[in-house]
């Protein structure tokens, strides 16, 4: 007989990964921002966090390095970063480079922000 599982069981467990991404993500993102991150409460940051990844799947980031690489640009650029008009440049990786896969429109963004901080 093979294992079944539910949807509720698969519900479940898809829930359980994504907070323990949450708990990574936290970990990483107090340790690289101290004094940000390191500083947040952690139930807001959480959120923060949350609202991350859901503001990344609307520019198709999905993947866990990517997600981080989002959420490293919220803390060095600004929580909403994408809307911001002082970023206006970062609206083509965003959103005019139709067809592109998802991990070089990423590399232009963090090359973009790295260029800003040097």
């Amino acid at each position: 007989m093979a294992l079944q599982i539910t949807p509720e069981q698969f519900a479940a467990l898809q829930e359980q990964e994504r907070e323990r991404f949450v708990k990574r993500a936290a970990d990483y993102l107090r340790a690289r921002f101290p004094e940000t991150a390191g500083k947040a409460d952690g139930k807001q940051l959480d959120t923060g966090i949350r609202a991350g990844i859901q503001r990344a799947a609307r520019y198709g980031f999905a993947t866990e390095r990517e997600i981080v690489d989002w959420l490293s640009l919220m803390f060095r650029l600004g929580p909403r970063f994408d809307e911001d008009k002082r970023h206006a440049d970062l609206q083509v990786p965003l959103r005019g480079m139709p067809g592109t896969p998802s991990a070089v429109r990423m590399a232009f963004l963090l090359n973009a922000a790295a260029e800003r901080a040097s």
